[in-house]
């Protein structure tokens, strides 16, 4: 009979134990701590079988910022639910931008908690889960010289390949606020001179604006067409027909209150037609359901209005960034992992993607272990090639050790 998931519930101490487990199903195993440093103590010792925590974000003894990051760095596969006990939306944009699965307002409603913990374990998707990793590392563990190092490896390995690296693919690499010339222009001197002949001048970025109301959308307009190439839509439909005929399109700024369709549905059509588009929602309502349905449908961030010029220019730059960044992110993972991500946690987390399958009667593949040790396919054994019971039990980590000593013994 198969162990119950584990709930880690970190839940402050303006809530009694028994008034928060109950509205927990019992198909659940739920374990309950006070405060933050508990939390973090217990997760670090139950993290491979704890699936999903719950955790309040005002805890007695640190903010939920520093709570949710440090949960982050421990494992990347329990999914986070942040909940407060006011429905406060710049708490739950913040949670969100920082990688919460979901916010909810304390207390909570049985059936939707119990719903949206059933669905985030079925739902585990640990390829979206390394990418966001491999970002995370570079973004927050690489400095300045690494990242030209990083850079002038790219750029040789395209040079190699009769390929060229685009001026923005090139700025993703670094997390500038902006994307004027000034930044680009640091960026390229820092560069070695030989190596920006191949570096390829790109087109100003290409934004869609879907806003309904028409005074704003021309002041949006005006605004962004100083810096971008800039088409517009006053509805859900033409904003799709947009998508259809402009396959350059690399952000679209949205709003939520369209007149044909819900924001967050469009955010999903538009990511049908065109995966690359980063969606920037915009919206004049503070509500919970909308904010989390647009970060849940991939939208790459979220703007209140009234919103600040400054700021609008600081979330399209960054949604931009990370569009480009996905096409370095293919080249630069290597890197990342030798340098920003240790062999033990790598281990960690395979032995997470185990547990994972094992849930699901699914076997660990040779493909899994690729992912997280690329240097390890000159091994040439195949993708699909389970990964047997007895190298579980004996250790991942002897299993990379001795085909990593094969591959040095072959060369």
């Amino acid at each position: 009979m198969s162990q119950k998931p584990s709930i880690l519930i970190i839940k402050g101490d303006e809530i009694s134990t028994s008034e928060i487990e109950s509205v927990i199903d019992p198909k659940f195993e739920a374990i309950t701590v006070q405060t933050g440093q508990e939390g973090l103590s217990l997760f670090k010792d139950l993290h491979q079988n704890t699936k999903i925590v719950l955790m309040n974000w005002n805890l007695p003894d640190m903010p939920g910022t520093t709570l949710l990051s440090a949960l982050k760095a421990i494992s990347i596969v329990p999914e986070i639910i942040v909940f407060s006990q006011t429905e406060d939306s710049e708490i739950a944009i913040t949670a969100l931008r920082k990688g919460a699965y979901r916010f909810l307002a304390y207390p909570f409603n049985p059936s939707i908690l119990n719903y949206l913990i059933t669905y985030a374990l079925e739902n585990i998707n640990f390829i979206a889960k390394f990418e966001d990793l491999s970002r995370k590392v570079l973004w927050e563990n690489f400095d300045h010289t690494k990242r030209l190092a990083l850079a002038k490896e790219i750029i040789q390995k395209r040079q190699l390949e009769g390929k060229i690296v685009t001026e923005e693919e090139l700025l993703s690499i670094f997390p500038i606020d902006n994307i004027h010339d000034k930044g680009r222009e640091k960026i390229k001197s820092d560069l070695d001179p030989e190596l920006i002949q191949y570096v390829k001048e790109s087109d100003p970025p290409l934004i869609l604006i879907v806003e309904d109301e028409e005074m704003l959308r021309e002041i949006l307009e005006r605004t962004l067409s100083l810096i971008y190439d800039v088409v517009s839509a006053g509805s859900g439909e033409e904003a799709l027909e947009l998508v259809r005929q402009e396959p350059d399109i690399d952000a679209a700024l949205l709003d939520v209150g369209l007149p044909d369709i819900s924001g967050t549905e469009l955010i999903t059509k538009i990511k049908e037609v065109n995966p690359e588009i980063e969606v920037v929602v915009l919206t004049a309502y503070r509500d919970l359901d909308t904010i989390a349905d647009s970060f849940k449908n991939k939208a790459a961030d979220f703007l209140n209005k009234p919103f600040e010029e400054d700021e609008l220019l600081s979330v399209l730059s960054k949604a931009i960034q990370k569009k480009h960044f996905r096409e370095i992110l293919k080249d630069a993972n290597n890197k990342i992992l030798e340098e920003g991500l240790s062999v033990r946690a790598r281990v960690g987390i395979l032995n997470d993607i185990y547990a994972k399958r094992k849930e699901e009667n699914k076997m660990l593949l040779m493909e899994d272990i690729y992912i997280l040790f690329p240097e390890l396919r000159h091994s040439e054994i195949p993708d699909d090639q389970p990964v047997s019971k007895k190298i579980i039990e004996d250790g991942i980590w002897l299993y990379i050790e001795t085909l990593k000593n094969k591959i040095q013994d072959q060369h």
